[in-house]
């Protein structure tokens, strides 16, 4: 067996610790074994039964990755391979086939490497799919796991339901309209950086507010039992946006997401959002990155350039991609940031 790769095996996510303190993992396989293929990855998503097309030869390359409550698997075999997984208990599943043929439930799509679909499994449903390989001769598919409770919690907040009913979504997402595209690229920037290990995750404020991001992305991109895309907004109070206003400036150096905007309002993140940019022309998240941004700015001003780099108090900040960081800033300030820490 092939584990050259191997940096960690133990990402479980059965249990249900928040982003801290190991805020994101990875591990790196390369699996030759069928049995250990099923155990691998049954221990990162969920139990599941497996049937390989000759089994001879089998090779998997698994990348498995975890953010908080939310889990990643990337995983890429050399032979058709048809998944059974019963009824889910504590998640819900996030299927994007990347390369070959893939049935699932009985239906057929021929995906491309840009994947166009997402298909989701919601908690209770059970689901079967085959996955057939490409002229290439490999087939890929990504799954994200994201925890029961933390997307529910998230959506009950994010969407003014305080009763917390069990969200359902529809099984498809398109990726190729406004939304899913605004999602899959969140998926492919969280992905990225942890397959590239990125110190960001090192900082708690940046891998909750991360997390948090995508699942406000999810929802806002998805149709659910909660709210539709579609739904018409209401106007908000300005006593509500003068709460939100409020909440922001108390919890600057806190993980702020849509959800505790909306829930500090009393109204859905849809009508915050779109009452609050009449009131202040931007966005709640966008009021709160300038604000962040200045505070950022005072400290670069005051600081000792040999005690503080940009990427230290960017990232304090919650300024999770630095050449983004720097663009906007010099955008501000018509200067980098390394030129007002030289001051």
């Amino acid at each position: 067996m092939n584990e050259a790769l191997m940096t960690r095996t133990d990402i479980n996510l059965n249990n249900r610790d928040t982003v801290s303190p190991a805020y994101a993992e990875s591990a790196y396989r390369s699996v030759e074994d069928c049995d250990q293929f099923v155990d691998v990855i049954s221990q990162c998503l969920s139990p599941f039964s497996t049937q390989i097309q000759n089994e001879a030869g089998f090779l998997s390359d698994l990348k498995l990755f975890r953010l908080g409550q939310v889990a990643f698997a990337d995983v890429g075999v050399n032979r058709q391979i048809q998944v059974k997984v019963g009824k889910l208990d504590d998640c819900y599943l996030i299927n994007i086939p990347l390369l070959g043929k893939c049935t699932f439930n009985g239906a057929t799509a021929n995906l491309k490497p840009c994947s166009s679909l997402a298909l989701i499994q919601n908690v209770g449903d059970s689901f079967h799919m085959d996955l057939k390989t490409a002229e290439c001769g490999n087939a890929r598919i990504l799954v994200v796991r994201i925890d029961k409770f933390l997307l529910t919690e998230y959506a009950c907040k994010m969407f003014d339901q305080g009763d917390r009913a069990p969200l359902k979504f529809n099984s498809e997402l398109s990726l190729l309209d406004n939304e899913g595209r605004n999602l899959w690229r969140h998926m492919n920037y969280v992905w990225g950086e942890l397959n590239r290990n990125n110190s960001l995750f090192e900082t708690q404020l940046v891998a909750t507010e991360i997390q948090n991001s995508l699942l406000s992305t999810l929802l806002m991109a998805t149709d659910n039992n909660l709210v539709k895309k579609d739904q018409p907004r209401t106007r908000c109070r300005p006593a509500q946006v003068k709460r939100v206003e409020e909440y922001i400036h108390a919890n600057l150096s806190q993980a702020v997401s849509a959800a505790d905007l909306a829930q500090a309002a009393g109204v859905s993140a849809s009508t915050l959002f779109f009452n609050f940019k009449k009131a202040h022309g931007v966005t709640p998240m966008h009021y709160l990155k300038n604000l962040r941004m200045e505070r950022v700015h005072g400290e670069l001003l005051s600081a000792a350039p040999k005690r503080t780099t940009v990427t230290q108090a960017a990232l304090k900040w919650g300024f999770a991609h630095p050449s983004r960081f720097a663009e906007e800033y010099r955008r501000i300030y018509y200067e980098t940031p390394s030129e007002t820490l030289r001051r």
